[in-house]
């Protein structure tokens, strides 16, 4: 199941695309689509992986 987006597509017709979809099965996809915020910056979360090493 997939749908195609083009870039004069806006989000109010690209959400009704995906509302339309059949879903199938219980995960639902959509709770995980997004951005995350950060508490600190990018670049301070890396050095911190990297001096986990």
């Amino acid at each position: 199941m997939s749908i195609t987006v083009t870039s004069k597509e806006d989000k109010l017709l690209i959400d009704k695309k995906l509302d339309d979809l059949e879903k199938k099965g219980k995960f639902d996809s959509r709770k995980h689509v997004g951005t995350i915020e950060l508490k600190e910056s990018p670049i301070k979360i890396q050095e911190k992986m990297r001096d986990e090493w």
